[in-house]
């Protein structure tokens, strides 16, 4: 994790939900919604605002007995620009916020623990690397 002090939290970061399962051939699915509830997918576009969206917010909706988010690792994908931020996040109560300044876009995995029907966790699941870019 860095320790860079420099690094910028999201203060307004634009809300998505993210609703996982298991399907019934045992594979991961992730689902991603807009604050209006629209089915979105990557890559997931903030919009402009006034005041600007300075990241993301993931929450994790729905059923979290099998797969419950338990972090996010991030990384800004254009060359040449300084991290925003760039690290593993810890979720808490089931969200993480991910700061992606306005005109950049970040790479982020997120990672969910996967659990038995105990509650104990019995593996990491990583999501396909949603990409989010901050149009404001």
């Amino acid at each position: 994790m860095s320790t860079d002090s420099s690094l910028a939290i999201a203060r307004r970061p634009y809300p998505v939900t993210v609703a996982a399962s298991i399907d019934g051939n045992n594979s991961p699915y992730f689902l991603y919604f807009a604050p209006n509830g629209e089915s979105i997918s990557s890559p997931l576009e903030i919009p402009a605002a006034d005041p600007p969206y300075d990241g993301i917010r993931f929450t994790q909706t729905g059923d979290t007995q099998t797969l419950r988010l338990w972090a996010a690792v991030t990384h800004t994908l254009e060359a040449g620009l300084p991290p925003q931020g760039d690290n593993l996040l810890f979720a808490v109560g089931g969200s993480v916020s991910i700061t992606v300044k306005c005109g950049t876009e970040r790479g982020t995995v997120l990672i969910f623990e996967q659990m038995d029907a105990s509650g104990a966790v019995i593996n990491l699941v990583p999501t396909p690397d949603p990409r989010t870019k901050n149009n404001g």
